[in-house]
């Protein structure tokens, strides 16, 4: 019995100095890469959220080549599109002093072997900045609920803006021709605001604009369309 003692003591010193250096190892080692990986992408997520991603100047500029401009919209010269080099169309007219008031422009391509099939959309701010950009889109988006009780069109949602702007557009809409194909049946929503753009306008006509382009580049069969409307957009 006497010599039990010593023994039981030196076993568990022994168990003691096992588990101390065990411990040491466990703490020191490098943490797994799901660990890793999970911390990665929330530091990314923090910088490079969607606001950052949508003010992004280069972005919202060089997406499309219905859109391509070469001076970028401001409060001083406004924003032209130029899709092809001897093509060019007034996509905003800047007011300064219109702190409430956005521009959505639009840009379709359509070619002799069919109808329009996609579209470009932009949104600016008073001073012709872009708040979003839309490229590549499905014009059938646009005539959503058209023929029904439900006709809503599509919506687009901006960076700095906190309501969505839906714009209808019938499929039969031609914005060359807004005087004489029944203009009022389109319409665009913002918040509390509603408009028939090509119909009756809260704003100077100067603002507001739709014209059929015909191509050079791509002979008499290729045109694009555009229009420019403004909106209430301080709500």
């Amino acid at each position: 019995m006497g010599s039990s003692t010593p023994q039981s003591m030196v076993l568990l010193t022994s168990l003691i100095l096992l588990l101390t250096s065990f411990n040491a190892i466990v703490l020191g080692a490098p943490a797994p890469p799901t660990e890793v990986v999970g911390v990665g992408a929330e530091a990314i997520s923090n910088i490079t959220d969607t606001d950052f991603l949508l003010n992004s100047r280069n972005d919202l500029n060089t997406q499309s080549s219905l859109t391509t401009v070469v001076v970028q919209g401001n409060p001083d010269t406004g924003e032209t599109w130029n899709p092809e080099p001897r093509v060019s169309w007034f996509a905003c007219k800047p007011s300064k002093n219109h702190f409430d008031m956005c521009t959505a422009a639009y840009a379709s391509k359509s070619e002799k072997s069919g109808p329009h099939l996609r579209y470009d959309l932009v949104i600016y701010d008073h001073n012709c900045i872009r708040l979003g950009a839309w490229t590549n889109q499905d014009i059938a988006g646009l005539a959503t609920g058209e023929g029904t009780n439900d006709v809503h069109g599509w919506d687009f949602k901006a960076a700095n803006l906190p309501y969505n702007l839906i714009v209808y557009q019938p499929s039969w809409f031609v914005p060359s021709n807004v005087n004489h194909y029944a203009p009022w049946d389109m319409f665009l929503k913002y918040g509390a605001y509603f408009s028939r753009p090509f119909y009756w306008r809260d704003w100077g006509n100067e603002w507001y604009a739709s014209e059929r382009k015909k191509s050079v580049t791509w002979g008499p069969g290729t045109t694009y369309d555009f229009w420019r409307v403004v909106f209430n957009c301080k709500n």
